[in-house]
């Protein structure tokens, strides 16, 4: 019972979730570009794996994107 609950709730969620997708959308991108700018601002200051985990987060964000557009 409660976990019919909690599957009701959570398919809920992602239908109110799902009328603001555009906003979450912009926030992600202004969010690394923001991190784009602080990586390669500051290259003394960043370890040898910030690029690599900076490319690894925006490619698996830009494929995310995509497949929510393409099959929607």
């Amino acid at each position: 019972m409660v976990l019919a609950g909690l599957g009701l709730g959570s398919f809920t969620f992602a239908v109110w979730v799902q009328e603001y997708r555009w906003l979450f959308l912009a926030t992600t991108i202004v969010l690394l570009a923001f991190a784009f700018y602080k990586t390669y601002r500051d290259r003394n200051q960043t370890g040898p794996w910030s690029h690599r985990i900076l490319y690894a987060t925006t490619v698996l964000s830009l494929g995310l994107v995509v497949y929510t557009l393409l099959y929607r």
